[in-house]
């Protein structure tokens, strides 16, 4: 008589990133003892297959939540968009290469709903940082993509966020950015937060 053996979990996990069923193998990996470092790699692997599905499909919140707990590199994330990224900063990694999804090409009502969501995603990372100097690289990176993403949704945030306390110094690039949206306001604070007075004191002038 033959005898069915159930295949050994980190199999079953392996069959299931074969066969592009992330969700399935997300959950199974659930159960990996991620101490051991080969099951720590496919935990990642699956999982954030799994997110990108999510983010595919639309599943924006689904997707970051998995992001979040993988810790995935931010400005990875944010190259899953068109125009987030900082200039001058570059990603850890090629999510959609890495993971083999097609570039998805976010527009309209579904870019707005992903930028919210990333907004979500970014407010909890900065609110849950350990690390709150402004002088930290982690800390500039989330306050200036939060920044950014408020100038495409919700640019009436912008100015409370850099008056908040140990707020980062926006990067350079921003000078462009509020100049193309004409925000002359948040222009004129960019330039009063790097001492550059004289352009700030033009901006309010120019601007009443």
């Amino acid at each position: 008589m033959n005898r069915l053996f159930p295949l050994p979990l980190r199999k079953q996990i392996e069959n299931a990133l074969k066969n592009e069923s992330y969700i399935i193998g997300s959950v199974l990996a659930n159960g990996l003892n991620t101490n051991d470092v080969e099951n720590a790699i496919l935990y990642e692997t699956i999982k954030e297959s799994c997110a990108m599905l999510y983010f595919s499909v639309g599943f924006f919140p689904k997707a970051y939540e998995i992001f979040k707990e993988l810790k995935t590199d931010i400005l990875s994330v944010a190259d899953l968009f068109p125009n987030i990224n900082l200039r001058g900063f570059s990603p850890k990694t090629d999510l959609r290469a890495r993971c083999k999804f097609k570039k998805k090409i976010l527009k309209g009502g579904e870019l707005e709903s992903a930028i919210n969501c990333f907004i979500d995603y970014l407010s909890d990372l900065r609110m849950s940082a350990l690390n709150k100097n402004p002088e930290d690289y982690q800390f500039i990176v989330i306050t200036n993509l939060l920044v950014k993403c408020y100038v495409i949704n919700n640019p009436k945030i912008i100015i409370p966020i850099m008056s908040l306390p140990n707020t980062p110094r926006l990067v350079d690039e921003f000078e462009d950015i509020f100049k193309e949206h004409q925000l002359y306001e948040e222009l004129a604070y960019f330039y009063l937060t790097r001492q550059l007075h004289h352009k700030g004191m033009l901006i309010i002038y120019s601007s009443n």
